[in-house]
């Protein structure tokens, strides 16, 4: 108990290290075997010591067995859904380590069912173990950053925020780029002028459907898209959905997002998007959005296959449409035309719906002069900007009667001619959430005017 306590403070920082130095966090395996070792060899152990040869030996040992049920039970809850909800990886680790090392130091001193000295060596161990308890948070300076960028230069520079949850960990770094669990989740921004996370996607729906009264975003994050679309000037009421709590802490801590949870017209649940879907049957919406994960991610096919479009068809108004990010997932675009016969590729999104998506591009531009957040234009005419980026607007508004760009406009008829008869996503078919990954880079886009090939 002594030694896997003062080791086991050390697991994850290993894995961190392993990281930095391009060594696949496997490689940790036998310092999680040594000490998973130590742990489950009390068992035995105790049952030698602690039952006697007798005819009651069964009752003792499925005593001690099921206690040690009850107790890996109880533990697991306790640390899954109420430690892990209030502390973070460092305190938690320090706290099962200290823990470990506390049942040892006890059972030497009262080894002999009363207090008594330990031997010298036993007492030497519990010693070094203390000591390696007490230094081990100074090696979970960068934790995160070195667990999310590795071996990246980015993993020497500290996180502006991080919040820990038992939904997971979000990470916000020095120039707002959020992560959540890990991959890249978007930015703290809305400005059209600097574009570098594309909010012209978010922009760009209210050109399909220029009058969204009721609004339903499936996944907050950074706030940014909620914040642009809940200020559209003809909603009436936005119902946000978000698995993730933390993201609450953090949206007020950046004034351009921070009035969205003030905003009379949003409402915000925590849940999580499909399960709210299914518990609301009589919800109808105008639009919904989902700025939904990199499809390769672990449930992210809960949100792209068949039967989740089905449900998003069937909380849609007439002429209604879902606009969603496909992280340019051929298996995605056809699952989704597989349901609604109409749709449009803006970008990375994919705009579908029951009835022709058409887009007139001047009203579209008048009403984006018209849209205002925290009190203040966002097109504002008298910046020079603003003219250059409306022109902009209107070009790429466009590019779908030309040939399909990869950072382009392009309609249902030629996404269907050009991906054929891809694999469709259901819930029983994972599409590529349990294949091998393609790295996918998360700062900036390139190849923005190259064609549009089938990836």
């Amino acid at each position: 108990m002594l030694i896997a306590g003062g080791i086991s403070v050390y697991l994850p920082p290993l894995v961190t290290t392993l990281m930095t130095h391009k060594i696949s966090f496997l490689a940790s395996a036998p310092a999680f075997f040594l000490t998973a070792g130590l742990l489950g060899s009390a068992l035995p152990l105790l049952c030698q010591i602690a039952v006697p040869p007798h005819e009651n030996v069964g009752l003792g040992v499925s005593l001690i067995y099921g206690t040690n049920i009850a107790g890996s039970v109880l533990g697991s809850l306790a640390i899954g859904f109420v430690l892990m909800q209030h502390l973070g990886m460092r305190p938690i680790s320090v706290l099962l380590g200290l823990s470990a090392v506390s049942t040892g130091i006890l059972v030497l001193l009262f080894s002999n069912a009363r207090l008594s000295r330990p031997p010298n060596w036993a007492a030497a161990i519990a010693v070094a173990a203390l000591l390696s308890l007490a230094v081990a948070p100074r090696f979970y300076t960068l934790f995160y950053e070195k667990l999310v960028f590795g071996s990246e230069p980015q993993a020497s520079e500290p996180f502006a925020h991080v919040v820990e949850n038992r939904n997971g960990v979000i990470a916000v770094t020095q120039d707002g780029e959020v992560f959540g669990a890990g991959v890249y989740d978007g930015q703290f921004r809305i400005d059209p002028n600097n574009d570098t996370n594309l909010v012209v996607r978010a922009f760009v729906l209210s050109a399909y459907k220029p009058a969204p009264k009721r609004v339903l975003i499936i996944g907050l994050a950074s706030g940014s898209w909620a914040q642009i679309l809940v200020n559209h000037p003809r909603l009436e009421s936005m119902d946000i959905v978000e698995i993730n709590p933390g993201y609450l802490h953090l949206i007020p801590l950046y004034p351009v997002v921070s009035s969205l949870l003030a905003n009379p017209k949003a409402h915000i649940y925590i849940d999580d998007g499909r399960r709210w879907l299914i518990a609301h049957p009589e919800a109808r919406y105008d639009a919904i959005v989902a700025n939904t994960t990199y499809h390769w991610r672990d449930h992210a096919s809960g949100l792209l296959s068949q039967e989740f479009f089905q449900l998003i068809k069937r909380h849609l108004s007439p002429g209604g449409v879902y606009y969603f990010n496909t992280t340019e997932s051929v298996e995605a675009v056809g699952t989704a035309l597989s349901v609604f016969p109409y749709g449009v590729r803006v970008f990375n999104f994919l705009a579908v719906s029951d009835a022709p998506l058409n887009a007139a591009t001047e009203p579209w531009l008048a009403d984006l002069l018209t849209y205002r957040i925290n009190g203040r234009l966002v097109f504002d005419p008298a910046m020079p900007e603003t003219k250059l980026t409306l022109a902009r607007y209107a070009t790429f508004l466009q590019s779908i009667d030309h040939v399909p760009l990869r950072w382009g406009l392009e309609n249902s008829l030629s996404m269907r001619a050009r991906m054929g008869n891809p694999r469709l996503i259901t819930d029983d078919n994972m599409g590529l959430e349990w294949k091998a990954q393609v790295r996918t880079p998360w700062r900036g886009y390139q190849a923005q005017g190259t064609p549009y090939t089938t990836p």
